[in-house]
């Protein structure tokens, strides 16, 4: 994707291929976010990373189309917001897949931090 930054306006083959390719990204992290929302929703945070993810895939595809020119902001939030999210599914699956030696020690640490 930051390759096809530089050249995609040289020709309209590239522009293509570049807005083509990047609404690939936004689109996994939708889904993902979604998935991952439902599966392992626990604080209030989750609620608010999620938005902030919604909130900016939607401002990338106001941007794609012309509307708006805040794509760096969009992206940015975007971001934000996933990585707000995968934190705790991530947690949850080291949790499931740990050995029970491994999950006393996971958890003395959570109570420690």
């Amino acid at each position: 994707m930051l390759l096809s930054t530089y050249v995609y306006t040289l020709n309209l083959t590239l522009r293509d291929f570049h807005f083509g390719f990047g609404t690939v990204p936004i689109c996994f992290e939708v889904a993902s976010s979604l998935w991952m929302f439902r599966l392992c929703r626990r604080f209030v945070w989750d609620d608010v990373f999620l938005f902030m993810q919604m909130v900016g895939s939607i401002l990338c595809l106001v941007t794609i189309v012309g509307a708006l020119r805040v794509l760096l902001f969009a992206e940015m939030l975007t971001a934000g917001g996933f990585a707000g999210l995968i934190i705790q599914p991530s947690r949850c699956v080291s949790t499931s897949i740990a050995s029970p030696a491994q999950r006393g020690i996971q958890g003395m640490r959570d109570s420690i931090s």
